[in-house]
C-alpha cells in the first residue's frame, strides 16, 4: 500500500495514539516506515560513503556491518524521538 505523506494526519495519528485509541496502528506503521525511509534517504550519501570505504578495503566486513547498525539505530531513535515529541 502506498501512502502520500500528510504530515497533519500523521500528527493526528499520533495524538490518537497517545490518548489510547488504537484502531489506525497500520496507517500509523506506514508513516513511522515513511518517515524512516526519508531519514535515510537524508543521510544516503553517508551510507555510500561507507560502501565506498568497505569496497576499497579501508574498514573490515565487522565495522561495516558495526557502523550500518548504528546509522539504523540512530535513524530509528530519531523516530521515536521525532514521533513522540511530535516534531515532524
Amino acid at each position: 500500500m502506498t501512502t502520500n505523506y500528510n504530515k497533519k494526519h500523521h500528527l493526528q495519528l499520533l495524538k490518537q495514539r497517545s490518548m489510547g485509541e488504537n484502531s489506525n496502528g497500520d496507517e500509523l506503521l506506514n508513516y513511522s516506515c515513511i518517515l524512516q525511509n526519508h531519514l535515510e534517504w537524508k543521510i544516503h550519501d553517508q551510507y555510500l560513503e561507507l560502501i565506498e570505504e568497505f569496497l576499497k578495503e579501508n574498514i573490515s566486513m565487522p565495522e561495516f556491518f558495526n557502523e550500518l547498525q548504528i546509522k539504523n539505530c540512530s535513524i530509528i531513535n530519531a523516530v521515536v524521538f521525532l514521533q513522540k515529541h511530535r516534531s515532524l
